[in-house]
Protein backbone atom coordinates (compact mmCIF):
# COMPACT_ATOMS: atom_id res chain seq x y z
CA UNK A 1 0.00 0.00 0.00
CA UNK A 2 1.49 3.32 -1.02
CA UNK A 3 1.18 6.47 1.03
CA UNK A 4 0.58 9.70 -0.86
CA UNK A 5 1.37 13.13 0.46
CA UNK A 6 -1.12 15.79 -0.60
CA UNK A 7 0.33 18.58 -2.71
CA UNK A 8 -0.29 22.00 -1.21
CA UNK A 9 -0.86 25.00 -3.38
CA UNK A 10 1.03 28.18 -2.51
CA UNK A 11 -0.75 30.55 -0.16
CA UNK A 12 -1.85 34.04 -1.06
CA UNK A 13 -2.56 35.57 -4.41
CA UNK A 14 -0.75 34.25 -7.45
CA UNK A 15 2.20 36.30 -8.58
CA UNK A 16 1.23 38.86 -11.15
CA UNK A 17 4.73 40.08 -11.95
CA UNK A 18 7.77 38.66 -13.67
CA UNK A 19 10.29 37.74 -10.98
CA UNK A 20 13.22 37.71 -13.39
CA UNK A 21 12.36 41.18 -14.69
CA UNK A 22 12.07 42.53 -11.13
CA UNK A 23 15.47 41.08 -10.22
CA UNK A 24 17.04 42.57 -13.36
CA UNK A 25 15.63 46.00 -12.52
CA UNK A 26 16.80 45.77 -8.91
CA UNK A 27 20.28 44.75 -10.04
CA UNK A 28 20.34 47.78 -12.33
CA UNK A 29 19.62 50.06 -9.37
CA UNK A 30 22.39 48.46 -7.31
CA UNK A 31 24.84 48.78 -10.21
CA UNK A 32 24.02 52.44 -10.84
CA UNK A 33 23.72 53.69 -7.24
CA UNK A 34 25.85 51.18 -5.34
CA UNK A 35 24.73 48.86 -2.57
CA UNK A 36 25.07 51.35 0.31
CA UNK A 37 23.37 54.20 -1.57
CA UNK A 38 20.34 52.13 -2.62
CA UNK A 39 17.20 52.55 -0.53
CA UNK A 40 14.02 50.50 -0.52
CA UNK A 41 12.00 53.25 -2.26
CA UNK A 42 14.57 53.15 -5.12
CA UNK A 43 14.01 49.41 -5.54
CA UNK A 44 10.23 49.70 -5.30
CA UNK A 45 10.17 52.44 -7.93
CA UNK A 46 12.43 50.48 -10.30
CA UNK A 47 10.56 47.19 -9.93
CA UNK A 48 7.11 48.84 -9.92
CA UNK A 49 6.18 46.94 -6.75
CA UNK A 50 4.67 48.16 -3.50
CA UNK A 51 5.88 47.54 0.05
CA UNK A 52 3.20 44.91 0.52
CA UNK A 53 4.26 42.86 -2.52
Amino acid sequence: MSHRTPVQSPRGRPRSFDVEAAVERAMGVFWSRGYHATALPDLLRATKLSRGS
